[in-house]
Order: C-alpha cells, then sequence, then structure tokens
C-alpha cells in the first residue's frame, strides 16, 4: 500500500457541516429535555400535600406517576410544538428548516433549569437537609450558567425581534430624553438596596435586643465602649474580665476611639447594633466602586445586590455585635482606592483597616499580595502587604500576649498544636510541614455544608481562575483550620466575614477576565444561585431559617417581647444606675451601659446585685449552680420577681429566696 504523502497527512481535517438530520436530532433532544424539565414543574407545583416527605424519603407513588406524566407531557408537547415549526418553515428548505428548529431549542435552553426551580424555593423541605439542597443548587447553577451561554450565543430570534421592538423603541426614547439614567441608575439601585439593609438589619437587631434577647458578646462590646467614653480604663470590660484587666489582649479593637464621639450621642448596646447595620450595608458602595472598575454598571449592580442578599453576611449581622464584620467596609475602601490609584484614600483605609481588629490586618496583605502578583499595582501592592503584615506580627505576637499574658482564641486551633506548644506560629508550623494532618482537620464532615454555604451563592466563581483561589486563603486558615470549635464552621456567626470580605472581590476579577457572553451567562448563574441560598438561608426573603449565632432568630416584635421588655424595665428600676451588678447572660446587655457590670457565669465578684430570669430553666450554663448557691447561702436576698426576671441585693432579707428557689 502506497503511503500518503507528508503534505496530505499534514493537511486539518476538515470540519463535516452536518446534514439536517443530525441537526434535527440535536434540536428535538434539547427540546425534548427542556420540554420535560417544564412538565416536571408544573406537576410538582400541582402537587398538594406529601410532597415533603416523597423528595427526602422517595415513598409516595402517587407523586411519582404524577411527576412521571407531568414530565412525559411536557416532553410530549414541546416535541409536537417542535415538528409543527419545523414543517412551518420547509418552504425554505430543509437544512434551514433545521437550523431554524435548532435555534429554537438553544434560544429557549434556560427552560432546563424549571424542574430544578419548583423544588429548590421550599424552605420547609430542606431545613434538615441541608447537604442535600446545596448540592442541588449546586447543579442546577451549572446547569443555569451552560444553558444560558447557549442561549446567549444563540442571539434571539425574529419572534423575538418583533415582539420587543416597541419596548426598544420606547427604551430608545427614554434614553434620548435622559442621557444620564442608563449610567446613573445602577448606582441609584445599589444605594437604595444598602439603604434597606441598613434599616431592617438596624430594626432586626435592635428589636432582639429591646426583647431581651441578645446576650454575652454584645454585653463584652457595650461595656467596652461605655469604660471607654467616661475614661474609666484601658479597653477595660468588666463583662469578661471582672473588675481589672484590659481586653486589649484578646482583641486590638483600635477603632473604638473612632467610634467613641457617636457612642457618647447614645450610651447604649442599641448604638453599637446600629453602627454594625450602618458599616455592614455601607460596604456595598465600595464593592459597587470597585466592581464598576471591571465590569459594566449593571454587572457591578449585580454583584453588589448579591452581597446584601448573601446568607453568611446575614448571620454574621444578626450576631450580637462583633468588630470583624465592619472592616469588610474599611477593606474593601481600600481597594477600590487601590483600584482608582487615589493613593490618599488608600492610605486612610488602611489605617482605619489595620485599627479594626488584629486579624483583620491580615485583610489587606491578602489584596496586596493581589495588587502583586497580578501586575496591576505592584509597588503599591507590596506596601500595602509590608505594612499589613508587621502590625499583624507585632500586635498578635508581641503587644498583646504582653498585655494577656498568653496568646488569645488558639484553643479554636488546638488538634494543631504540637504537644507542648502554643501560639499561631505553632498552628502554622503544622500546617506547612504536616499538610497531610492539616488536610485531615480541613476535612471534618460538618464543614463541607459551609464550604459550600459559602461558595454556591456565587456560582463557585473564584474558583474559575488560579488567581482566584488566593482569595480562599484567609478562610481556609482563619475558618477551616479550626478543630472542635463549630463557630467557625457556621454561616451564622462573625467568622464568616473571613470569606465574605474575599470571596465579592474574586468574583469580580473572575467575571472581569471572562468573555461578553460568558460573563452574561455567569451573573444569570449568581442571580439564581443567589436567590435560592438567600431564600434557604437568609433573613430577607423569608424568616423560617434565620439565625444569629445558635439561636434562632425571629424579626420584629411580638405580645411576648412586649412583655419582656416591660419587664426588664420594671426590674432595673430596683437597681440604681451606678450599682455594681452581676447579671445572667441574656441581661448582661442590659446592664452593660455602666463601669461594673460582670456576667454570672464568670463571676459575682463585688456585684451589689442580681439580675437573672426568674424560671430556673432559662438560665445557662453555670448560672444556675451559681444562682440557687447565693440564694441559699443568704448573700443575696431577693428584692423583686417580675416574670420572667427576678432582682437580687446583697444582704437583703432572703424572705423571698425559698419561693424562688421552689419555682
Amino acid at each position: 500500500m502506497m503511503a500518503r504523502p507528508m503534505s496530505e497527512r499534514l493537511v486539518p481535517n476538515r470540519p463535516v457541516e452536518p446534514t439536517a438530520a443530525t441537526l434535527l436530532f440535536r434540536a428535538f433532544s434539547i427540546l425534548c429535555l427542556e420540554g420535560l424539565s417544564v412538565g416536571l414543574a408544573v406537576a410538582t407545583l400541582t402537587v398538594r400535600e406529601g410532597f415533603g416527605d416523597y423528595l427526602t424519603d422517595n415513598l409516595s407513588w402517587l407523586i411519582r406517576e404524577h411527576l412521571l406524566r407531568g414530565a412525559a407531557l411536557g416532553a410530549a408537547c414541546t416535541l409536537l410544538l417542535a415538528i409543527a415549526w419545523s414543517l412551518g418553515s420547509r418552504k425554505d428548505g430543509e437544512q434551514t428548516s433545521a437550523t431554524e428548529v435548532l435555534h429554537l431549542a438553544r434560544r429557549l435552553g434556560p427552560l432546563l433549569v424549571t424542574g430544578w426551580l419548583a423544588v429548590m424555593f421550599r424552605v420547609q423541605y430542606w431545613k434538615n437537609h441541608q447537604l442535600e439542597f446545596l448540592v442541588l443548587i449546586s447543579l442546577a447553577t451549572w446547569l443555569a450558567w451552560v444553558a444560558l451561554r447557549m442561549a446567549l450565543r444563540a442571539g434571539p430570534l425574529s419572534l423575538e425581534r418583533q415582539l420587543f421592538s416597541w419596548p426598544s423603541r420606547g427604551l430608545a426614547r427614554v434614553r434620548s430624553a435622559w442621557p444620564g439614567l442608563e449610567a446613573h441608575a445602577p448606582f441609584v439601585v445599589v444605594c437604595a438596596m444598602a439603604a434597606a439593609y441598613v434599616a431592617y438589619f438596624g430594626y432586626a437587631t435592635i428589636a432582639w435586643h429591646w426583647s431581651v434577647r441578645s446576650s454575652f458578646d454584645l454585653a463584652i462590646e457595650n461595656n467596652l465602649m461605655w469604660n471607654l467614653v467616661h475614661h474609666k480604663g484601658f479597653f477595660k470590660s468588666t463583662i469578661l474580665l471582672g473588675p481589672t484587666g484590659s481586653q486589649f489582649g484578646l482583641h486590638a479593637t483600635v477603632i473604638s476611639y473612632l467610634f467613641a464621639p457617636l457612642y457618647r450621642l447614645w450610651q447604649r448596646p442599641e448604638m453599637l447594633l446600629s453602627l454594625q447595620a450602618l458599616l455592614m450595608g455601607a460596604a456595598a458602595l465600595p464593592l459597587y466602586g470597585f466592581a464598576s472598575q471591571r465590569l459594566s454598571r449593571p454587572a457591578a449592580a449585580c454583584v453588589t445586590v448579591a452581597y446584601l442578599l448573601y446568607a453568611p453576611l446575614h448571620g454574621a449581622n444578626l450576631y450580637e455585635f462583633h468588630y470583624l464584620p465592619l472592616g469588610t467596609f474599611f477593606v474593601w475602601s481600600l481597594v477600590y482606592a487601590l483600584e482608582t490609584r487615589r493613593n490618599g484614600l488608600a492610605a486612610a483605609a488602611l489605617l482605619l483597616s489595620l485599627a479594626v481588629r488584629e486579624d483583620v490586618s491580615v485583610f489587606p496583605a491578602v489584596f496586596g499580595l493581589y495588587y502583586l502578583l497580578s501586575g496591576r499595582r505592584p509597588r503599591a501592592g507590596i506596601v500595602v502587604a509590608s505594612v499589613s503584615l508587621a502590625y499583624f506580627v507585632t500586635m498578635k505576637l508581641g503587644v498583646m500576649p504582653a498585655l494577656a499574658g498568653h496568646q488569645a482564641f488558639t484553643f479554636m486551633y488546638r488538634e494543631l498544636l504540637p504537644a507542648g506548644k502554643g501560639g499561631f506560629v505553632s498552628v502554622l508550623e503544622t500546617v506547612l510541614v504536616n499538610p497531610g494532618f492539616a488536610i485531615v482537620q480541613l476535612l471534618e464532615p460538618d464543614k463541607l455544608p459551609y464550604l459550600l454555604q459559602i461558595l454556591a451563592p456565587l456560582a463557585f466563581l473564584p474558583l474559575r481562575r488560579p488567581l482566584g483561589l488566593l482569595f480562599l486563603i484567609p478562610g481556609l486558615f482563619f475558618s477551616l483550620f479550626s478543630t472542635k470549635y463549630p463557630a467557625l464552621a457556621s454561616i451564622h456567626y462573625q467568622y464568616t466575614t473571613y470569606w465574605t470580605t474575599f470571596v465579592f472581590v474574586g468574583a469580580v476579577v473572575v467575571l472581569s477576565d471572562l468573555k461578553a457572553v460568558t460573563r452574561r451567562a455567569a451573573l444569570g448563574a449568581l442571580a439564581l444561585a443567589t436567590l435560592a441560598t438567600s431564600y434557604q438561608f437568609g433573613a430577607v426573603l423569608q424568616r423560617q431559617t434565620a439565625y444569629g449565632g445558635p439561636i434562632a432568630y425571629h424579626i420584629g416584635v411580638t405580645s411576648e417581647d412586649r412583655h419582656r421588655h416591660q419587664a426588664i424595665q420594671t426590674a432595673l428600676s430596683y437597681i440604681p444606675p451606678s450599682a455594681r451588678v452581676s447579671a445572667s447572660a441574656f441581661t448582661a446587655p442590659q446592664i452593660s451601659s455602666r463601669e461594673f457590670a460582670y456576667q454570672i457565669s464568670i463571676g459575682v465578684f463585688d456585684a451589689e446585685y442580681l439580675l437573672f430570669p426568674s424560671e430556673p430553666s432559662k438560665w445557662a450554663g453555670s448560672e444556675a449552680r451559681t444562682i440557687r448557691s447565693l440564694l441559699r447561702s443568704g448573700q443575696f436576698g431577693v428584692v423583686a420577681v417580675v416574670p420572667p426576671f427576678a432582682v437580687a441585693r446583697r444582704g437583703h432579707s432572703t424572705t423571698n429566696n425559698w419561693q424562688l428557689l421552689r419555682r
């Protein structure tokens, strides 16, 4: 056999033009799946009872048959319509007819997701099946991305052009009449959404505190601020440390001095809750500013609204008051300043970011490293990263241990500490030199749902580029490497900030690198994922699954809340404003605006009064043992019982003690 000449062998194979039969097969296959999805969605929505059990246990044959009939009917109807469409266009030729049907099938691609959506937005079915929900929504998001990209690449149908010609002309007239509307509308939407966020979460958290349901962490920070503005000591918080000691050894929240003038206007926990909602909502503005430098303004607005609907953000906002989530506003202001080359603003934002908290000082270093590695602003990146890391090392490994006598919060990573070792340097050494052991801790089963709750709302965008992985480092180290500390792997605590601050910037960076059609499809997938996960886990689109820390949260004020508020006000009337008080965990915030306020489970110290629930079932932790001991010993006598609260005074008559103890 004669060999083919080399010149012929080097010629690449020419693409084979598909025949009309091939095109029709492709079209009918896609249309069949789309019809099946729509039929399944309709059948799902018409199931009235038992669907939740079927969804989780697969038991009901009646429901199964109903869904199968709906799916089959949808597929059959779609195929019949496609055949009719094909026959109607055969006058232009068989190949043209097949091409048009395939165009129709691809343009209707988003219908592939409808069958999933009918199941996704049912909160009650997924409360105890979070992992299953997250896996399904991840698959639905991927499918939506593929389907949207297919539809956008296909382009509009001639029927679409006819239907939307009149609205298009109307929009053109609006643009000509108000030329600035299109440019400024996205920013107006972002501002309106941010304002709504601030109002909603400000109200929700203040109402929660007003009904005497806030607890320990809010009391710590409020007592610190009260003592700070009254010059009672350097970072003095008696709630946590008793009459002496400085909280600076635990958290270096230098920015407290900046907040002090505002706190003077309203020296109550409500001021801190308002400030927290304000800064967490206002973080949307620098995020939009940064995103609008990389993306179109509508796309930037889409990402920013996704931030405001982000369920892990809601959990952090509802859980008391903490400085950590406040850092996002200042860090994103720094990123915006670096992106727009506003060096003065960047310097101010960097200083404020460092002042928020010692661990927040690591955040600018990550972004500095990004600007160095990406080559966008290498010199600025080096400066930001160097200053941030120098501050973190000085504070966390030098100043703070000197004040506290040890490195605080290493217990969160205790399994990574070798025997006889302590400190964060030892934790980092374990991660670097024994990565196998560190990965075992990383892969704890409870952390998978948490990681999906973090990344699924963003359609996993930060994972699509190698540089995007840089923005996962803080969350991996501070959060996922924790051991036996569930709060660091839950979206209902302030620690989600280790992710939130980075993944949205990472999403913008990845989106800016995508081609126009792929970017639009990605934004559609992101919108779907955000709505579904926010609806399931967030506190805005529905309120059945809202949590603040470990406690189920309700938004608003009920009749029980009003009763609790009136009762605590009556109970507080028995306690002088300057008295030293030790209170239970859930009443501590109510007495924290004074110099000496203690928490019963930590210590009574020199307290003159006790404030605690009148029902022992409401006591927390070691409070039961302490309160019973104090009342039985006669050191404190019950002054008043205002259900559900009680007040006792040191040295008071014990006449009412036994009656309360018998309850």
